[in-house]
């Protein structure tokens, strides 16, 4: 329980118990069944009447047949007394209703109404919403027929959040704290690897090949000079030694936490190949952590834990399914319309530093009849935006 000590379950209402993922699912599996035969054990699923349907159902299990008669009059009552108070043609889509006393739904309708017109705070406060970085696939899900069958699995949404450096005490912009980057949808059968896999992190993509320089060669890049990651999560280190150059970063942080066994108490060791995500330990809702480039840290968070159904994507090949996506494209800093192929420093002629600069920019810029043009540092680089 390494990760309790670092963030206190006792001072975070919202971290779940530890769970065990496979026994999750063994015991949702049973839990289903139970329900499934206390709702079919009558045989009535066929009937259309849903009348007869519930009467029946209640007969099954030695309910009173004439209470459950006067529930589905009282029930029928109450729906015709609504259609005619609220008519279909004279329904206005929206809310709060317009012709509401109440104090807050009046508030809301005068917000409204003063800002009508205003399309710039319209987009602002839809950017705001829960579900503008979603993907419409998230969102909408077409119902799958009665008989399908959904696989016996689960279904766990996973948060990737942007890597930086802690801030410190004095730092108060909000804007530099930790922002969901990412949601990806992992099933129980996937293994550990794929979602390492989908952690595109813009460290992993530096050069350090200049402009002048072919830079076709992907061993350039850090993510293959330098593939040594891991895992943290719970009480376990997951090495990530798929890569045969890779190295166990991880041996000096274990080597602390052995030191100092009173505190962090006793922690696991694994190889990340073989692992699924059925086979993890965790609190929904406590951050964990991917390390990589030896200190580059990305915040993961396990959210939401539950069976699959039929309108979930059954192919584990599918998997991870991306479903929320903010991670914002670098594009050139002249342009401000093409995506930026070079990051360019030490500049005596650029305002900013950085600069990012796409290609046609950079060359226009920089070069004058293939002649570089002051003096600059530029080096290739690859926008993480790009890549899904």
């Amino acid at each position: 329980m390494s990760m309790d000590y670092v963030q206190p379950p006792v001072k975070h209402s919202y971290f779940s118990p530890p769970v065990n993922i496979k026994e999750f699912l063994n015991e949702a599996i049973e839990a289903e069944k139970g329900l499934f035969n206390f709702f079919n054990g009558s045989d009535r699923t066929g009937e259309e009447d849903v009348r007869e349907n519930f009467v029946a159902f209640a007969q099954d299990y030695d309910q009173n047949s004439d209470e459950a008669q006067k529930t589905v009059k009282e029930v029928d009552a109450n729906l015709e007394h609504i259609i005619e108070q609220y008519p279909v043609i004279e329904f206005e889509p929206g809310f709060p209703p317009l012709d509401s006393t109440l104090h807050s739904h009046i508030v809301l309708n005068d917000m409204r109404t003063r800002n009508a017109g205003k399309t710039k705070l319209k987009n602002t406060y839809l950017k705001r919403g829960k579900y503008y970085k979603y993907r419409d696939f998230a969102l909408e899900k077409p119902l799958q027929a009665k008989v399908e069958v959904a696989e016996k699995d689960v279904v766990v949404t996973v948060s990737l959040l942007s890597p930086m450096n802690t801030l410190s005490n004095q730092a108060t912009d909000i804007s530099m704290r930790k922002q969901c980057e990412v949601k990806y949808q992992v099933r129980g059968d996937m293994l550990l690897t794929k979602l390492r896999e989908k952690i595109f992190c813009q460290a992993d993509f530096w050069c350090n090949k200049q402009d002048f320089e072919e830079a076709n060669d992907s061993n350039n890049y850090f993510l293959n000079k330098y593939p040594s990651g891991f895992f943290f999560i719970f009480d376990t280190f997951f090495i990530d030694r798929t890569n045969p150059n890779s190295v166990d970063i991880s041996e000096q942080t274990r080597e602390f936490m052995t030191r100092k066994n009173k505190v962090f108490k006793e922690h696991h060791v694994k190889d990340i190949k073989d692992v699924k995500i059925r086979d993890l330990t965790l609190r929904l809702g406590q951050p964990y952590v991917f390390i990589h480039q030896g200190h580059c840290e990305h915040l993961i968070i396990f959210t939401d834990l539950r069976l699959m159904n039929p309108n979930d994507v059954q192919d584990v090949n599918e998997y991870p399914l991306l479903v929320y996506d903010n991670i914002k494209q670098i594009n050139c800093c002249v342009c401000k319309d093409s995506i930026a192929s070079f990051v360019v420093t030490e500049s005596d002629r650029m305002p900013v530093n950085p600069g990012f600069m796409c290609d046609d920019c950079f060359k226009q810029f920089h070069y004058e009849r293939k002649m570089r043009i002051g003096t600059f540092k530029a080096y290739h680089f690859i926008d993480r935006g790009c890549l899904e």
